[in-house]
């Protein structure tokens, strides 16, 4: 049996202090700690509490004059546009009467649909393609020739070729899940450490000189340009940016999605390395992912490097807003946690022609204090305020939770089973809005899941290989 409770109008209230600390059973992304951009997260924080609430919505600021040459296509557009600007709130207030929003068409891209299932040896040399080796080659060949000639060694550096690149990525893999106590091990006499395919496939010498030259800029080219010197990615920036387009061009999203952070493991030294200690990867680089909820193979990234002059919005909402650019009018349905939603968020991406469903914190400027308040509720109570399309639900489970839906109906709900401390099972109603949020924010962990070889690159002082060359090329490809 659905429960919902009237809910009063009034602004007044006295909020409890422990709803901040508010947290899904289901969602255990909400208490994580982190020691390094504590600020950052302030400073997120303090971006909700100043900014305005909500902004104005007019139809005239997407004019649209007919014509007679206009095709089908840009009809569809103007009218999802009109249908967007119709549900979009704009000064009405938060009340109990949803206004069901007619959900587009999802509309996918089409650039695979020609492209034939390949082997895992095909795909990966589509994500690490041809131009990538030669970045790699050139530069640390470049790096490897000065690097002798300041050691003034009497041996001369011999170019790395492209089949011993591949070899020695190769065998970088292996090492991932064959784990010896050393590197030397791998090429030992000893029967119960040596191992056959690395010790046959390149020498140990060959091997680490490879591995101490490697590189993928020139030094001397980027200690030249001042503007180079205050980018902490400049070692592997345009690395980077190749991969990700070979990310985007060989695959096509699905039309849920996922927003999340990840840790890549890493404990040497660098200046944007993060400790989070709920996390299971503790320290290393923090990375913003969009992910295909199913697959969760990763179509956009971004590392995180600290605070930056040019973010305007809170952290959350500019990471959301950033890896969603592209996705204008598409009408997926993306799925995110509390860090990143807000009401404001919500909005905006609904004017973009992106839906999107998220747990949120009720610190966030733009929560209705009636649906906050400290009221007591039992296990299986819901309720709810909607502005047109957009609901925000309260749901009692051990704790309320809270979340928040540009399209979803907040009045759906269905029974689930939950265990009381001494065993019992009992059943109560949970909004749809939950269940389908908790399938669609696992991808994200999906590739999370994938980040389990702990390649010998992420071992030197050049931290960003682990990233670029262990776990983005090879986890993050689908199953």
């Amino acid at each position: 049996m659905n429960r919902f409770k009237n809910l009063s109008t009034t602004n007044k209230f006295d909020k409890d202090p422990s709803q901040d600390n508010f947290q899904s059973a289901e969602d255990d992304n909400g208490d994580e700690i982190d020691s390094e951009i504590s600020e950052d997260e302030t400073d997120s924080s303090e971006g909700d509490n100043e900014r305005e609430n909500g902004s104005e919505i007019s139809e005239n600021n997407f004019k649209y004059e007919a014509s007679s040459t206009e095709n089908e296509s840009e009809d569809e557009e103007v009218d999802s546009i009109t249908t967007l600007l119709a549900a979009a709130p704009s000064d009405c207030s938060w009340t109990q009467h949803f206004r069901p929003l007619f959900v587009h068409e999802f509309q996918p891209s089409k650039k695979c649909i020609n492209v034939l299932p390949s082997s895992p040896a095909q795909t990966f040399r589509g994500l690490f393609s041809d131009q990538i080796f030669n970045l790699i080659l050139e530069q640390t060949n470049i790096y490897g020739r000065k690097k002798y000639e300041k050691a003034e060694s009497t041996i001369s550096w011999t170019d790395v070729t492209q089949a011993e690149l591949e070899q020695f990525l190769g065998i970088n893999i292996i090492m991932g899940y064959s784990k010896n106590p050393s590197v030397d091990s791998y090429w030992s006499t000893d029967a119960s450490l040596r191992n056959e395919k690395i010790s046959t496939t390149m020498a140990c010498k060959n091997f680490k000189r490879i591995l101490e030259s490697l590189h993928l800029v020139d030094n001397s080219k980027s200690k030249a340009n001042i503007d180079l010197q205050s980018d902490k990615l400049i070692k592997v920036k345009h690395f980077l940016e190749l991969l990700l387009h070979n990310f985007q061009i060989h695959f096509d999203l699905k039309k849920n999605l996922t927003i999340d952070e990840m840790m890549i493991k890493f404990k040497g030294r660098c200046s944007f390395k993060q400790y989070i200690k709920s996390k299971s990867i503790k320290r290393g680089y923090k990375v913003w992912v969009l992910a295909d909820a199913l697959t969760g193979y990763v179509y956009n990234f971004q590392i995180y490097t600290g605070k930056s002059a040019e973010r305007q919005k809170p952290l959350g909402e500019h990471v959301v807003w950033s890896l969603t650019r592209e996705l204008s009018m598409r009408f997926h349905h993306i799925y995110f946690d509390n860090f990143f939603a807000s009401p404001l968020l919500v909005e905006q991406l609904l004017e973009d022609g992106i839906y999107c469903t998220g747990t949120i914190r009720t610190n966030r400027k733009g929560i209705p204090a009636e649906l906050i308040r400290n009221i007591k509720m039992i296990r299986g109570e819901v309720k709810f305020l909607s502005k047109n399309s957009i609901s925000i639900v309260k749901w009692m489970d051990r704790k309320p939770v809270y979340i928040m839906s540009n399209f979803a109906d907040p009045t759906k709900v269905k029974a689930i089973t939950r265990s009381l401390k001494d065993g019992q099972k009992i059943e109560v109603n949970c909004p749809m809005m939950i269940l389908d949020h908790n399938f669609g924010k696992v991808g994200v962990d999906r590739a999370d899941q994938r980040i389990g070889i702990d390649l010998i690159l992420g071992k030197t002082q050049l931290g960003g290989f682990y990233l670029v060359f262990g776990n983005i090329p090879f986890h993050f490809i689908p199953n």
